[in-house]
């Protein structure tokens, strides 16, 4: 009994710090304002009630018609439903989802591997730099609360089979459904659940029942919403840039150095040692790392495909290193191979700290500028990076204008055409642009303006998102 008590404290006690951890260490830069996608999502979340956006095509097809991602309107609806246009409290909901697949992959971890193992597999999760780049982007919150849903059906269906009783396996499949309407990436989920090295076969595939059952029905609300079974972001599937990105992808976990031989290697041990669950790793891994290897770019926005990725690997290493800590004198090697790799994950995630913060204030303080301001004679330069990114205005002038209310200034575009309007407004200058070198937005003088129009006449400057 005293026993017990002790694993119960020591099991509370690495969750605490987990939960520590992930609050600390993943706490957002900047100004915790809207970023990226965020108002246009927040935006569709505000027009439609859920039955609209889960149920209707044509109002879910406010925020895509390519993915099926409900549950990010309803999470962002939850919080506009509690908080109001306040986005640190965005923030803070984004945070304590982060927190819990933390402790859900602490406790899928324990069911096959001791508490302590476990928590060091959790934590060189949290310390990844995706971790920390989806920890800034509230747009990604459906990668979070998908991995969420995705490990609790994981871990009852594994019950299920453990306590061989089906009210367990439809709770996990319960959480199966929550965590497709997230993300596509985890309809895959179910295709792994028959090599689950538990009980045999026939147990296995009743159990998972409840999941094919939904799997089926996911390809026609798919298509009911969307108006296609398959599809996705478009990108070229050829065999040259899948090896490309497979070694691309790997850099922005652990730098440079042939990550990707790492990698490779890893897998291939894992397929020895594990050999029961051979055919587990083969088809998960296809499973995963086709729909997305084609999507890499090496860019910022990178980091949230190698979501999933980098938690699927942790799970793998951590496993593999239980399995070889029988042998005493190749566990000596491991732990310092183990804090050399941990330490190498944490110099990235620092590394790539310095440049997202550089790309958060140019969104950040611009954002503010259009948020706070009324007066329509003030016009902004809006910086190329988030020219890139218009829908941005789009979903701030659409809450300012109907929510709030508010006019707004004007705003100009670098983009490839020259409005002649700005010719005559040149005449009442009262333009703003942001300035990397302080972070902050500066009025133009009409020297400056008019470096920047002759260094933009080239260009045509579009008003209004």
């Amino acid at each position: 009994m005293r026993i017990n008590s002790i694993v119960r404290d020591q099991n509370i006690i690495l969750i605490i710090i987990l939960i520590a951890t992930t609050l600390v260490l993943h706490q957002s830069v900047g100004e915790r304002f809207w970023r990226w996608d965020d108002p246009i999502i927040l935006k569709c979340a505000i027009e439609y009630t859920p039955w609209e956006y889960f149920f209707i095509p044509e109002n879910y097809r406010c925020l895509t018609g390519s993915h099926v991602t409900p549950w990010l309107l309803f999470s962002f609806d939850l919080d506009f439903g509690l908080l109001g246009l306040f986005p640190q409290g965005f923030y803070w909901h984004h945070l304590l989802s982060l927190s819990l697949v933390s402790v859900a992959s602490f406790w899928l971890l324990k069911l096959y591997i001791r508490p302590m193992l476990a928590f060091i597999g959790v934590m060189l999760f949290i310390v990844g730099s995706p971790v920390w780049v989806v920890a800034q982007q509230l747009m990604t919150r459906h990668y979070v609360e998908g991995l969420i849903f995705a490990i609790m059906a994981l871990y009852w269906y594994i019950i299920s089979l453990r306590k061989n009783q089906m009210v367990y396996a439809t709770i996990g499949s319960f959480f199966y459904i929550l965590a497709t309407l997230a993300k596509e990436i985890y309809v895959p989920l179910v295709g792994i659940l028959l090599f689950i090295p538990e009980t045999h076969l026939k147990k296995r595939l009743y159990a998972s029942l409840p999941y094919f059952l939904w799997s089926a029905a996911y390809v026609f609300y798919r298509n009911y919403l969307l108006g296609n079974f398959v599809g996705g972001y478009h990108s070229d599937y050829s065999f040259q840039l899948l090896v490309t990105n497979f070694i691309k992808a790997p850099d922005l976990v652990i730098g440079n150095g042939y990550p990707e031989i790492i990698l490779i290697v890893i897998w291939l041990v894992s397929l020895v040692l594990f050999a029961k669950s051979r055919w587990l790793i083969v088809s998960y891994s296809l499973a995963l790392f086709l729909p997305l290897l084609p999507l890499f770019s090496g860019g910022l926005l990178d980091y949230r495909f190698l979501f999933l990725p980098y938690w699927s690997f942790c799970i793998l290493l951590v496993l593999l290193i239980n399995h070889l800590l029988t042998n005493y004198r190749l566990t000596l090697y491991l732990f310092p191979i183990l804090v050399f790799f941990t330490f190498k994950v944490i110099d990235v995630m620092f590394q790539t700290q310095k440049t997202v913060y550089l790309y958060i204030a140019e969104i950040e303080e611009q954002g503010k500028f259009y948020w706070h301001h009324t007066d329509q004679e003030k016009f902004l330069l809006v910086t190329p990076n988030l020219a890139a990114i218009r829908w941005y205005f789009t979903g701030l002038t659409w809450i300012k204008a109907n929510v709030l209310h508010q006019s707004m200034p004007s705003l100009f575009f670098n983009t490839p055409s020259l409005d002649t309007r700005v010719n005559n407004k040149l005449v009442h200058p009262n333009f703003w642009q942001y300035k990397p070198a302080c972070f902050c937005i500066e009025k133009l003088s009409a020297e400056k303006l008019n470096t920047w129009f002759l260094d933009n006449q080239s260009q045509n400057t579009s008003q209004d998102p």
